[in-house]
């Protein structure tokens, strides 16, 4: 790791980046072949510590630059300290990443989903993101679509971080961003009952199995109201019974179309065995079969 900081009138920023980086201050890649293993950042503005010993209120705050394949910049800032809800997850920067190429045309796999973003029938793309963290991924997404609503969810904890974030971003053209907090173990806020959706993006949200039913009846919900909306999910598997989830999305009749398996950045090794993760993103639609717990009324 290299560590460099900027000193401007008794305020300094800390940048911590990889060795061998050339000065260590380029944003990191999003491109699917040269995502980064650690992603660099930046410190909040802190006053010196010469002038003041008072801690800085975004002393736990860290600030993560990218640029896409087409020079685009994203700005996403996460907490480092232990909120699961205000990081940035595997999963939803290898989704970023996938977004920006399937746009792009410059990968294979997902069609479906290629020709959702080509032509979705009325001229501007609904999507609606479930347990959004930072919202890197609806962020990102909103920044390559033109006329894209987006409507980014989560619990109240991620409320201040996701709005930081989109203020500190421009969209595509004619495209909005907008942040709504949602519980899914609530029923759905006024605002997503009266939305029609083309697509429902979830990220890095199998993790805890315990909540696995409460996200699947929240996605049943969803499709309820737009029917013909793509489910687009991303996750690393970290334990077996994350299971769980695939197969309450096939007892809701939320049937799998699409899978692909993206490998991530070479973690080392270990005892000689080469350390090897990876994440997965399938997309799902509703489809017809058996009556379940999870229909509909």
């Amino acid at each position: 790791m290299v560590v460099h900081s900027i000193t401007v009138q008794d305020q300094f920023r800390v940048h911590v980046g990889i060795v061998g980086s050339g000065t260590g201050l380029q944003p990191d890649s999003l491109c699917a072949k040269n995502l980064p293993y650690i992603v660099s950042a930046w410190s909040g503005i802190t006053s010196s510590p010469r002038q003041s010993s008072e801690p800085s209120s975004q002393s736990a705050m860290v600030q993560r630059e990218f640029v896409d394949l087409q020079g685009r910049s994203l700005t996403i800032w996460e907490d480092t300290g232990e909120s699961i809800a205000r990081h940035i997850w595997d999963a939803g920067l290898v989704l970023t990443s996938w977004l920006i190429n399937i746009q792009s045309f410059q990968t294979g796999g997902m069609h479906e989903l290629a020709n959702l973003f080509r032509d979705n029938g009325h001229g501007r793309t609904n999507v609606l993101e479930l347990g959004t963290g930072c919202g890197i991924v609806g962020i990102g997404l909103a920044q390559l679509l033109p006329r894209c609503q987006l409507l980014l969810t989560d619990l109240p904890d991620a409320k201040e971080v996701v709005e930081m974030n989109i203020a500190a971003n421009s969209p595509a053209t004619a495209s909005r961003i907008a942040f709504a907090e949602l519980d899914w173990d609530s029923s759905l806020p006024h605002c997503v009952q009266k939305s029609h959706f083309d697509l429902i993006l979830v990220s890095d949200c199998t993790y805890n199995p315990g909540s696995a039913r409460s996200l699947v009846k929240t996605l049943v919900s969803l499709v309820s109201i737009s029917p013909d909306a793509a489910i687009l999910l991303a996750s690393k598997t970290r334990h077996s019974s994350e299971k769980v989830f695939f197969d309450l999305m096939e007892d809701a009749m939320l049937r799998k179309f699409e899978h692909v398996v993206i490998p991530l950045p070479n973690a080392g090794e270990d005892n000689g065995t080469v350390m090897q993760e990876s994440v997965q993103i399938f997309t799902f639609r509703s489809g017809r079969g058996r009556d379940s717990e999870f229909s509909s009324p």
